[in-house]
């Protein structure tokens, strides 16, 4: 390192600082040798609590979810950004849907940086930058000639913007560019194909975070890519290639029966597990990879998700788990509602009775055309 450059000395510590640090073994994961599980969330958490979501503005269709310390950034496409508190009071609108300066459309995706209080929000080709008050700083114009579909936050600086490629012919997986808009590395697609008719597989890629990295994974890809620094990714997961998830032969040939094929939808990890929400014979199922143990499995219940013996409320499927393995589901009032007066919860022996009884006051309280309640795991380290 060169010392007489002072800027580039404090970028790199830091970059080592506040960072992606974590490091881990290669864990692979085969969907035809998957094992079933029975389990309950009580062998994941430490604690559950609910938070309602005012209904200043109605909510009908929450798409992406972060969380800082102190608030909740929820995008509902029709309302565009909004912040609420941790209690979950609404307190603003950040920016506004629209064509004009400092306004963004329905589709946009956001992300934030914790550290700077900053709001990234991506819509079509400008980053739209605010601060957690809703205050605009700036937009950045990137000059692309190809979909990107979503944004992530690298720390300290920088941005992941994943592109679509659901129809095989994207360039990148993912270009990274700093926090004025300037392209700093790309990662090349390596899987290029024709699809037959108008068919394109949703969704394409996922990204998730964890510890302060960018996970990325395309459906017909094997390989879960850690983006640690702009030229620097990991493959800390692996899938067989013989498993039951589309491969690029089987998608470019046409798809005939979506169920005869796992369909990963969503993606999270804390410190034990690896968490996958997958389409699998035309049932939802999860799947969790414990990462100490080297075991991947089914959680195989009576319903879908991991049964709920904390409080015996709704099963937990994760939404996103944010730091400090804070998991988050959305829940809908008129489920919520459902679940509660449901013949199952009121025979039912949660390991906390207290916690029970606090969850039918919440359910009356509640209309069922209400605004979601958020529900929040504390998982275990």
């Amino acid at each position: 390192m060169n010392l007489r450059n002072p800027i580039k000395y404090i970028l790199f510590f830091l970059a080592l600082l506040y960072g992606c640090k974590h490091e881990q073994k290669q864990g692979y994961l085969n969907f035809n040798k998957v094992e079933n599980k029975y389990i309950e969330i009580t062998d994941l958490c430490d604690s559950i609590c609910y938070i309602p979501l005012d209904n200043h503005i109605p909510l009908n269709n929450i798409q992406y979810i972060r969380k800082s310390l102190q608030f909740y950034f929820i995008w509902a496409n029709s309302k565009g950004l909004l912040k609420f508190s941790k209690s979950g009071e609404f307190l603003t609108q950040i920016g506004a849907i629209g064509r004009g300066p400092k306004e963004y459309n329905k589709y946009s995706v956001f992300d934030i940086n914790r550290e700077a209080k900053e709001i990234y929000i991506l819509s079509e080709k400008k980053i739209l930058v605010y601060n957690f008050m809703g205050e605009f700083i700036k937009e950045l114009n990137i000059k692309l000639d190809y979909f990107v579909q979503n944004i992530d936050f690298l720390a300290p600086y920088y941005l992941v913007l994943s592109t679509f490629n659901s129809y095989g012919d994207a360039p990148f997986n993912w270009i990274i560019v700093d926090l004025n808009g300037k392209e700093v590395s790309e990662k090349v697609n390596g899987i290029h194909f024709k699809t037959k008719g108008f068919f394109g597989l949703v969704p394409s890629f996922i990204t998730y975070k964890y510890d302060n990295c960018v996970y990325y994974f395309e459906q017909l890809n094997d390989t879960i890519f850690q983006i640690v620094a702009p030229g620097n990714t990991n493959n800390p997961y692996i899938f067989d290639k013989a498993d039951k998830r589309f491969h690029p032969d089987i998608y470019k040939n046409g798809i005939s029966n979506l169920s005869n094929h796992i369909i990963p939808k969503n993606i999270s990890e804390s410190s034990k597990y690896l968490i996958i929400q997958a389409s699998e014979l035309g049932d939802n199922n999860l799947f969790m990879y414990d990462k100490k143990r080297n075991k991947f499995f089914r959680v195989k219940n009576e319903v879908p998700g991991v049964i709920n013996n904390f409080d015996n409320g709704p099963c937990f499927i994760p939404s996103i788990i944010t730091e400090y393995n804070n998991a988050i589901q959305i829940i809908n009032a008129f489920e919520f509602k459902a679940h509660i007066a449901s013949k199952a919860f009121k025979i039912s022996t949660p390991q906390y009775s207290d916690k029970k009884k606090a969850l039918e006051q919440l359910a009356n309280s509640l209309d069922e055309n209400d605004n979601p309640v958020l529900m929040l795991v504390k998982l275990k380290e």
